[in-house]
């Protein structure tokens, strides 16, 4: 019996290249977006686990984590997501590489007005990082 091997679009995607690809595709749909650096983040302001990419469109604010398709995030930036999930309006998403594509399929269909997401789409990872800390 052969055992068949899964594979998708971007599975073995670097996290730069999901980065530049959620920034490319936020920019291409009217967003204002930034990547910041980390390392410089880190240290000037010492708030590590803050989502990377984070952008403005028509008065609305987002936080985008990005993750491989099994990375975890951390207690410190579920916490992070969770706190910037409570703001009005919220949008804040975890992007992994096989769901870069629904990701672009959204901001066409919808003319780049992403939807609210609130906790309703970070419950699981936020259910996930608890149980990592157990």
């Amino acid at each position: 019996m052969s055992t068949r091997r899964w594979r998708w679009a971007g599975a073995d995607m670097e996290q730069a290249d999901l980065e530049s690809a959620v920034l490319e595709a936020l920019e291409a749909h009217g967003w204002m977006a930034v990547r910041h650096v980390r390392d410089v983040i880190e240290t000037v302001h010492g708030t590590p686990g803050e989502p990377v990419i984070r952008g403005v469109h028509d008065g609305r604010a987002l936080w985008i984590a990005c993750r491989s398709h099994t990375g975890r995030l951390t207690e410190t930036e579920a916490a992070w997501m969770s706190a910037y999930a409570e703001v009005p309006d919220a949008i804040v998403r975890v992007i992994r590489p096989d769901t870069l594509t629904a990701f672009r399929a959204e901001l066409t269909r919808t003319a780049g007005r992403l939807g609210t997401e609130g906790m309703r789409g970070l419950e699981p990872e936020l259910r996930r990082a608890d149980l990592a800390t157990l």
